[in-house]
């Protein structure tokens, strides 16, 4: 896992923190934002920004999707890596 690796490379993991639903709380209110602003680019360039979709995580996307079902998860890290 992720946390595995960290700890493997020598650090110590202070906070594991899950903002999961926080994140996909602000991919909702920005969703109609970004949809209209995706949707001026494509205008103005005249070709599909399907890869921008992805990565603005839009609501029809994998990346929203798999943190609604539980796929992915957001994780807030503090670490320290002693000397």
């Amino acid at each position: 896992t992720l946390l595995t690796q960290i700890r493997r490379a020598g650090f110590d993991i202070k906070v594991a923190e899950d903002i999961t639903a926080n994140v996909l709380m602000s991919l909702e209110r920005g969703h109609d934002r970004k949809l209209a602003m995706l949707e001026q680019m494509s205008q103005k360039t005249r070709r599909s920004l399907s890869a921008v979709r992805v990565v603005m995580a839009l609501k029809d996307g994998r990346i929203y999707k798999g943190f609604q079902n539980g796929e992915r998860c957001y994780l807030r890290l503090v670490c320290h890596k002693p000397q």
